[in-house]
């Protein structure tokens, strides 16, 4: 990832990280093609910060379907988060992995938990 600390937008409710491009991150380096786990992970972890910001400390991935529309080819990649639904049991998020001009690459819909902290 960028290395950015991720942040909700308060104006949109979304989040958004960053993942350029690497060769390690192919399927197959001389194509360019980012192995569908990468793309998976992404979201999982756009997703996961997203619903720990909502319910305001760690959450775990529940469930989580990926739609993978496109190959990425050497391109790097934007996903963003958003809230659905937020509980106090389980938070819904709808996370996209697109490019720059906004070429989406694959889509998912997860559920995450809050955890508990310990002494709470």
């Amino acid at each position: 990832m960028s290395g950015d600390k991720p942040a909700m937008d308060p104006d949109t409710g979304r989040l958004t990280l960053a993942l350029p491009y690497r060769d390690r991150y192919a399927r197959m380096p001389a194509v360019g093609d980012y192995h569908g786990g990468v793309l998976a992970a992404l979201l999982d972890v756009a997703g996961t910060f997203c619903a720990a910001l909502a319910a305001g400390g760690p959450a775990a991935t529940a469930n989580m379907r990926t739609d993978y529309l496109r190959p990425p080819i050497k391109v790097d990649l934007l996903a963003t988060a958003r809230i659905v639904r937020a509980g106090r049991s389980l938070i819904v998020c709808d996370v996209e992995a697109a490019d720059a001009s906004g070429r989406q690459y694959a889509v998912a819909r997860g559920s995450w938990m809050p955890v508990p902290t310990r002494g709470a």
